[in-house]
């Protein structure tokens, strides 16, 4: 295949997500999650939440034990769940990258959400290095042409609708929630491929309330936009760490609410006493799981919790438990062992 294979899916970024916690947890080797073969980023049934394909030759030698410390700022943002499931146990937290980490590349989407975010109309456009006489699809596609251009119209296995159109002897990708295909295509029409390969709409083509809330290199997953600036907890179920809940903690922003939005279909929902969302989709395990997400923001911080193996109920158990940590519990999970441990890079 062709440069095509080098690009990704949202569905693969956010998969990217949880693997990714796992390779931050300085030099502890993590066991693997159940997965399927990889599947070619054109795919349009690639599920999407946390089962997350590795980039590959990436190595993440950090500097995440506890060197940071009390009056570092970061307190707000180092929250615990306190009630789980029997047989859960907490394993593992992370404070942002340090100077020295290793770090995940950087999106090179733009990202328009409307006010309503994560409800309502999402999308994102990218530039692909694809060639038009190349097929950006293997099967379940509609091509068609826009304005005498290729194009081809695709929907993922979490709803996610995606279209292709060529541009200057390129592919324009975008993948939308909430937009019906009439809009898609005038917004298509309208893409343009900058060159550092890098795609957006102009903003006097935009429609439907939609504003540009992120540019290539902002982190919009809600899990890697915590790992730049907030915290992160993990848990997991049993001795094997079949199921794994992840709590990322961080700044209210337009950008992660769309990244929310990507990841599945929201619903309002109510968490505690606060207004939030949730959602699920296809874990892409074998065997199938289902990955439960809930969002909600309060007192200036925004809360994201991504787990499978959890029931409805369990998952808003685990939500109105958080609560802050202490210093020394903190630490205690910043400076947790592994199994397996190794010491790579020393």
């Amino acid at each position: 295949m062709s440069e095509l294979a080098e690009h990704e899916f949202i569905d693969d970024r956010a998969r990217r997500a949880v693997r990714q916690l796992r390779l931050d947890a300085s030099v502890r080797a993590l066991p693997e999650l159940r997965q399927r073969a990889r599947r070619r980023w054109f795919y349009p049934v690639v599920a999407t939440a946390s089962v997350v394909a590795v980039v590959a030759g990436l190595v993440v030698i950090g500097t995440n034990r506890n060197d940071r410390g009390a009056g570092d700022g970061l307190d707000r943002f180092r929250w615990i769940v306190t009630e789980l499931p029997t047989g859960w146990k907490a394993q593992n937290a992370l404070d942002p990258y340090g100077p020295s980490d290793r770090t995940p590349p950087a999106p090179t989407d733009n990202v328009y959400a409307t006010a309503s975010a994560p409800a309502g109309p999402v999308l994102t456009v990218a530039g692909s290095g694809g060639s038009p006489g190349e097929a950006p699809f293997n099967f379940n596609y509609q091509e068609l042409s826009i304005d005498g251009r290729r194009a081809a119209l695709a929907d993922s296995s979490d709803g996610q609708r995606i279209m292709f159109i060529e541009s200057d002897g390129f592919w324009i990708r975008l993948t939308s929630r909430h937009l019906d295909d009439a809009t898609l295509t005038r917004l298509a029409q309208s893409a343009v491929r900058n060159a550092d390969g890098t795609a957006m709409i102009p903003p006097a083509q935009l429609s439907d309330g939609l504003t540009l809330v992120a540019s290539p290199g902002t982190q919009y997953d809600p899990i890697l936009a915590a790992r730049v600036d907030g915290a992160v907890s993990t848990y997991v179920a049993g001795t094997d760490s079949t199921s794994e809940l992840v709590l990322s903690v961080g700044r209210p922003a337009a950008s992660t609410r769309a990244g929310v939005a990507l990841r599945n279909d929201s619903r309002s929902i109510t968490i505690g006493s606060t207004t939030g969302y949730g959602g699920s989709s296809d874990g892409g395990s074998v065997p199938p799981s289902v990955f439960q997400s809930l969002y909600w923001e309060r007192d200036g911080v925004s809360f994201y919790l991504l787990g499978d193996g959890l029931s409805d109920a369990e998952m808003l158990t685990a939500a109105t438990s958080i609560r802050p940590a202490t210093d020394d519990e903190w630490a205690a999970l910043v400076n947790a062992p592994f199994p397996n441990e190794v010491t790579q890079g020393t």
